[in-house]
This record gives C-alpha cells, sequence and structure tokens, in this order.
C-alpha cells in the first residue's frame, strides 16, 4: 500500500513525463515501517478469520501506541550497526523478508526518519517523490534535491555515519562484557573482500586490515569503506569496555584525519585527487601502534564464562 500510494504520489505530480518513476526501497520500506511503529490507529486489516451469518468478518489488529515508534529499531540496531547508505540502497532478499533479523527494515526506518528530521525534511521528502519521474533513477533525483545537504554520495554516508552514532547514543544499551568486546571490536576492524586469481576463477574470501586495505584499495572504495566503519567504531563505543573504547575512539581519529575530515590530507597529481604519501605513512604508522597497544590489552582479556544474552 505504502508503495502504491507513493506510486501515484509521483506519478500525480509528473507534469506529463512519460516515465515510469522508480521508487528507492529503503523509502517505501522506511515509510511502511513508521506507519507500522507510529500513531495511526487500527492501521492493518487482517484476513477474515470467521463468517457471521454467511458474510466474512474482518478484523483489525491493533497495536499498543504513546510509544517510542522507533524503540523497536533501536533494539535491533543496538545489536549490529546500521546498514550503510550504499547497502539501503540494494537490499537482498534475504533483508527485505526480514530474514536478517530485521537489520535492513530497522535502518531504512531511521533514515527515512532522520531525513524527515531535516529543517526543510517533510518539504524535501516530498519534492524527491514528485521529482522521481523527471530522472533516469531514483538516484539521480535524490542527488539532485539534496544537493545542499549532500553535494556528494559520499557526504550522504558520512551524515548518516555521524546520524545513526547519534541515535543510538540516547539508548545504547547494555555495555559489553570484556570478552564480547574484544571480539565485536576485532570484528570491526576486519575489511571483507573477495579476491579472484585470475578472471576465470572463483572469488575467494578474505579480510583485509585497515592497512592492507590503504595500500590495496582503490581511493575511491576506502572512502566509502572507511566511512562505514567510522560509524561502526562509533556505535561500538558507546558499548564496549572502558579499555577498548579508548581504542574504537582512537581508530575513529586516525581514519577520519585520513579521510580528510580533521585537515586536508590530499594533493593533486596527474589531475586526481591522490592521498599524499606523507599522510598514508603517517596514517599507516598510527595504526600499527594502535595495534600493538591492542593487543596488549586483549592478551589480558580472559574469555567470557558465560555471555549468553549479552552480545
Amino acid at each position: 500500500m505504502t508503495s502504491a500510494v507513493l506510486f501515484e504520489l509521483a506519478e500525480h505530480n509528473s507534469t506529463g513525463s512519460a516515465r515510469v518513476p522508480e521508487l528507492p526501497a529503503w523509502l517505501v520500506d522506511g515509510l511502511t515501517q513508521q506507519l507500522i511503529s507510529g500513531e495511526v490507529r487500527d492501521l492493518l486489516v487482517a484476513s477474515p478469520d470467521r463468517l457471521l451469518n454467511g458474510l466474512p468478518q474482518s478484523r483489525q489488529d491493533t497495536k499498543q501506541h504513546g510509544l517510542d515508534p522507533l524503540m523497536a529499531a533501536r533494539q535491533i540496531l543496538k545489536q549490529s550497526p546500521p546498514l550503510t547508505y550504499a547497502q539501503m540502497s540494494w537490499p537482498t532478499d534475504d533483508q527485505f523478508s526480514g530474514n536478517d533479523g530485521g537489520e535492513y527494515l530497522a535502518s531504512a526506518q531511521v533514515f527515512v526518519q532522520e531525513l524527515l528530521s531535516l529543517a526543510d525534511g517533510p518539504a524535501r521528502l516530498n519534492l524527491f517523490i514528485t521529482q522521481l519521474p523527471q530522472h533516469e533513477n531514483w538516484q539521480t533525483a535524490f542527488q539532485t534535491v539534496y544537493q545542499q545537504y549532500f553535494p556528494r554520495p559520499l557526504d550522504v554516508e558520512k551524515w548518516w555515519s555521524l546520524r545513526s552514532i547519534n541515535f543510538l547514543s540516547h539508548d545504547p544499551g547494555p555495555a559489553w562484557t570484556p570478552g564480547v568486546s574484544r571480539e565485536k571490536l576485532d570484528a570491526i576492524l576486519r575489511i571483507p573482500v573477495e579476491i579472484r586469481s585470475n578472471s576465470n576463477s572463483l572469488p575467494a574470501h578474505a579480510d583485509l586490515s585497515f592497512q592492507e586495505a590503504i595500500l590495496k584499495v582503490s581511493y575511491s572504495q576506502q572512502d566509502a569503506v572507511f566511512s562505514a566503519k567510522l560509524g561502526e567504531l562509533g556505535i561500538a563505543q558507546l558499548r564496549l569496555t572502558p579499555n577498548l573504547a579508548g581504542f574504537a575512539y582512537s581508530y575513529r581519529q586516525v581514519l577520519a584525519a585520513y579521510l580528510g575530515q580533521a585537515g586536508d590530507r590530499t594533493v593533486r597529481q596527474s589531475g586526481r585527487a591522490i592521498k599524499s604519501r606523507a599522510g598514508v605513512r603517517e596514517t599507516l604508522s598510527k595504526l600499527n601502534t594502535l595495534d600493538n597497544q591492542r593487543r596488549v590489552i586483549e592478551a589480558r582479556i580472559k574469555p567470557d564464562v558465560w555471555n549468553s544474552g549479552l552480545n
């Protein structure tokens, strides 16, 4: 129903365009979650479950209201970091169906809510919908309508990373035990990739360290990957045990500096922006130092005897 209403809104304002509007999945699913979790009473009509005098009797599913409409999303995203903007843009079948634990639907709901929270949020989202028929795809429509806020696609990732951290900081959930904290931080500091030995071989899974990614991954991909890692580290920092939370903060500072968020670290060469060699060396050195210090602390952490329900 949400998709049909949005489609009708876009078509009604198409101003004669013959192009069929493309709706982003995160918008349809995010708004749907907002409606289900919000204050609209008796929203869902269920299938008839009985006949009375030969007539089907429908019932309406009601929900408890007066609660935080983002409470369910908050509970889900306390366990796993929100999806990135890129991930929400291309959801999988399991994510559509909720078989991912609800991470996609929760991320989409919060993302839509954050867009609506902008100074002109409702008006700009409405403009985005009505502009869809004028563009080849929803991405170009989004970039055009939100140019003031997000001059580049990467700026959406950075903004979403900060907003999701702020969202979860209001209720970060119970702190992780030392053992779980070590596992969570180690997982965040790994970057999963697929490697092919040649064009005809099957891809092999591998995990790269931040240093390996800096040396082996293209600069454009680094920006997207490390921007997402900034968000993951920021969210984890709220729940990590204190001695590891400090490392999450330090890794974030190093990545932010490398990405240019804390000073210009790019130079121009052959007409394209590249990271300066001095900046790369400095970043690698800082990451190596943090890794060595972290391993010393982690070596002192004993495995949790019982951590059921804590992660």
